[in-house]
């Protein structure tokens, strides 16, 4: 097994706590200006929220002991997942939804029987 570089582990202990210092800031306002209904602010700000979830995840798994690796792969492949389905509801709320001509209401988040409430959920 190889040894990490103890300046390494360091640097991925600073890169994890700012991350989840600002994800945890980033949640906090989501849930601000969503529960206040400020459209788009909130959506962008949940939009920015699932890169820096996700860099939390990657340091998770890089600061993770070797035998836990196996655990913290499987959740940063989770975190992947659900990063890539939430950005991609935030983009189409925010280019699709926002600026369509057509009915939208299928793709809203304003509608309660939208598709994008069964990926958001």
């Amino acid at each position: 097994m190889a040894q990490t570089d103890p300046a390494n582990k360091n640097y991925v202990y600073q890169l994890g706590l700012w991350s989840a210092i600002t994800a945890t800031l980033l949640v906090t306002v989501a849930g601000i200006t969503a529960t206040a209904s400020i459209q788009p602010f909130a959506t962008i700000i949940g939009f920015l929220l699932t890169p820096t979830f996700l860099v939390v995840m990657a340091c998770i798994h890089c600061y993770a002991s070797e035998s836990k690796k196996v655990f913290s792969l499987v959740g940063l492949s989770f975190a992947i997942i659900y990063a890539t389905l939430i950005s991609l509801n935030y983009f189409i709320q925010l280019t699709f939804v926002n600026q369509s001509t057509f009915d939208t209401s299928l793709f809203s988040m304003t509608n309660p029987q939208s598709l994008m409430w069964v990926i958001e959920v």
